[in-house]
């Protein structure tokens, strides 16, 4: 009887720490992933500010720069997939690869030209918070002098140790989601077949 009695409370305990090193274990990773988050949109953050402030940098060598974070930092395609929402489906590979080419232009040209404005900022992380596993908002506040600043949260996710954009929202404005807005506008006014044509030509003559 006094064995059982010791069997089943060490069974218990094992039980009850098994439970506890999964909690650290999940907290952990948790942990890692906020620094990670944090650290990464501070990093772009930064970088951003930190090449629109280069003496005398053309607006050509400021685009090439941009780009460059964009395509390494943003999910672009699956931005892209999302703003054209179920006409995508209806392009062909030919069309889906021009009009992906087209929207990365248009994301670098956006950030690009928002982010003079905020020549003379500073870009901090005010707080991460997570929406679900691999998933995060990050929130960040760019302070200029003289004015009110400007909060701007980024939707981080990580996967196989990479953080990438979602999304990035001012005002309570969804960027991804008035992008699609405004694309689903257009075509539903001109057609599918129009937009892409319009949109490639505004876009073709950056040379990105």
């Amino acid at each position: 009887m006094h064995n059982f009695r010791c069997c089943f409370v060490f069974l218990i305990f094992s039980l009850f720490s098994l439970g506890s090193v999964g909690n650290l274990s999940a907290a952990s990773v948790d942990f890692e992933e906020r620094t990670k988050c944090e650290k990464f949109v501070q990093e772009l953050g930064s970088r951003a500010i930190e090449i629109i402030n280069i003496p005398g940098i053309p607006d050509d060598e400021v685009t090439d720069k941009f780009a460059e974070i964009i395509t390494s930092n943003f999910a672009t395609d699956s931005l892209a997939r999302f703003s054209l929402g179920k006409h995508y489906r209806t392009l062909s590979n030919a069309q889906k690869e021009a009009f992906i080419k087209c929207f990365i232009k248009m994301l670098v040209k956006f950030y690009a030209s928002n982010f003079k404005e905020y020549k003379s900022a500073k870009f901090t992380v005010v707080v991460v918070r997570k929406k679900k596993e691999g998933q995060y908002f990050v929130e960040t506040k760019v302070s200029i002098g003289g004015k009110k600043d400007v909060s701007i949260i980024w939707e981080v996710r990580c996967k196989n140790g990479r953080c990438k954009i979602y999304d990035a929202a001012t005002d309570n404005i969804s960027m991804k989601r008035l992008q699609q807005a405004e694309i689903s506008g257009s075509i539903s006014e001109n057609g599918l077949n129009k937009f892409m044509t319009e949109f490639e030509n505004k876009y073709k003559e950056i040379n990105r």
